[in-house]
Order: C-alpha cells, then sequence, then structure tokens
C-alpha cells in the first residue's frame, strides 16, 4: 500500500502516455499498443514535422527562426525521450519491480519515515509539475481564442484564427471545421507533450535541450554567415547591428 501510495501520480502520469509497463500478471489487452501508435502519431506527424516545416517557412529570418525553435527543440526532445523510453519498457519494469521490493521489504521505524518523506517531496514535485502543465495548456489555448497571440506577433507563418502551437499546414486552417479540429488536436498533443516531459527524467531533458540549442544556433550561424550578440537578454544579429552602426554614422556626418 505505502508503494502505490508513492508512485501513483507517477504511474498516472505513465498511464495516460501509455508508458507505464505491464508485467506477466496484466490482463492482455490491445488498446495500450493502440494508443502508444495515436501518441507517437500526435507527436510525429501532427507536432513535430509541421513545427519543423514552420521553421523551413521561414528560414530566410533568422529572428523567426530562433523564434519558431523555442517550441520546436523541446518537442522534438519530448519525443525522443517518448521512444527511448517506450523501447526501454523492460528496463523500466525492472526498476519498477525493485522499488516495489525494496518498500515492501522490512525496515526500521526510522528507515520507513525517512522512505515515506522523500516519497511525499516526490509527490509533491510532480503535483506541481502538473499543475503547471495544466496552466500552460490552458494558456495555449485560452489566449488564441481571444486573439491574443502567444508568439511572435510577425511570425508569417501564422494564420489569421490563431492555433496553439505553432505548425505549418497545407490546408486551410482558417475554414471551419477545420480550425476547430485543427485546434483541438493541438490542445491534446500539447497536454500530452507536456505530460510526458513531467514524469520522465527532467534532468536530462534540460541538458538535451539546452545542448540541442546551442547546437542549433551554431549551425545556424555557420548557414547563415553572421554573428549573434547578446544584448538585453536578446540574441542580436551583427549584421543588423552593422546596418544600424553604418546608418547613424551617415546621420552624424550629414548633421555635421
Amino acid at each position: 500500500l505505502d508503494f502505490m501510495w508513492a508512485v501513483n501520480l507517477h504511474r498516472l502520469g505513465f498511464k495516460i502516455v501509455g508508458l507505464w509497463p505491464s508485467n506477466k500478471y496484466t490482463k492482455k489487452s490491445l488498446w495500450p499498443e493502440i494508443w502508444v501508435g495515436i501518441v507517437f502519431i500526435l507527436m510525429i506527424f501532427v507536432c513535430n514535422i509541421p513545427m519543423i516545416c514552420a521553421v523551413i517557412e521561414v528560414w530566410g529570418n533568422f529572428i523567426f527562426v530562433i523564434d519558431n525553435l523555442h517550441t520546436t527543440l523541446p518537442q522534438l526532445m519530448i519525443s525522443i525521450k517518448y521512444i527511448i523510453i517506450r523501447r526501454k519498457q523492460t528496463v523500466l519494469l525492472s526498476i519498477v519491480s525493485m522499488m516495489a521490493e525494496d518498500w515492501m521489504t522490512f525496515k526500521l521505524e526510522g528507515e520507513r519515515d525517512v522512505m515515506i518523506k522523500r516519497a511525499q517531496t516526490a509527490r509533491l514535485l510532480m503535483m506541481i509539475g502538473y499543475i503547471l502543465v495544466v496552466m500552460s495548456v490552458l494558456t495555449l489555448i485560452i489566449l488564441p481564442c481571444y486573439g491574443i497571440q502567444v508568439m511572435y506577433v510577425a511570425n508569417i507563418t501564422d494564420v489569421r484564427k490563431l492555433l496553439p502551437l505553432k505548425t505549418y499546414h497545407f490546408y486551410n486552417t482558417d475554414e471551419s471545421p477545420q480550425f476547430e479540429l485543427t485546434f483541438f488536436i493541438h490542445t491534446l498533443t500539447a497536454l500530452l507533450g507536456g505530460t510526458i516531459y513531467v514524469v520522465t527524467d527532467q534532468n536530462i531533458n534540460h541538458a538535451n535541450v539546452a545542448q540541442a540549442c546551442y547546437m542549433a544556433i551554431a549551425a545556424l550561424i555557420l548557414l547563415t554567415h553572421t554573428f549573434l550578440y547578446c544584448g538585453a537578454g536578446e540574441l542580436i544579429i551583427g549584421q543588423l547591428l552593422k546596418t544600424s552602426a553604418g546608418y547613424i554614422s551617415f546621420l552624424l556626418a550629414k548633421g555635421s
């Protein structure tokens, strides 16, 4: 009972995205495999590929590319982690079994109190994570309904009717029922992606996302043959600084 209490929040998240491992005592059913396929299709073909297409669509504008990568790179990392953990179900099952055996093993009262205290901390962190996911998804849903754009206002990939995620579609999303269906799919995908982010190892995820961002920015610098400067917490293109400096110099020379 203590073990189920300790892991029930984690178990809930893993079951929502189809990552909770099944043992030999679990009733065989085809629905978990179907649900995993649905989640995979939503993450890859509804989220990742349209987001990458949106980045390609604005490739000539460095600022828009960086703005799109703010959401594209984390979504890619979430999808990669989902695939890895899904393939490592045997390892995950062994970890869960070890945890269950550890909780069922007889321990002194002090050891049991320490385990319960650590479990309470983990449960609190999971609750906070779930609350943040719900708040983020609600923000993505509610603000576009009132015409408030969460992303970059000048992004040319945006349409007249705002959607929660920045994606490129081969069909017109301004018409009904395409808009309503796309809006619902974006909402479901964002909720599943946030759940995957919370229930998996966040420390590894932060490292991967940071490394991927640095690699992507380095590649963009090489491909666009420009430099970046950091000012007031924002990345500024070196060519823009040179153009502005040249214009200011021209005005000063004209004024003198």
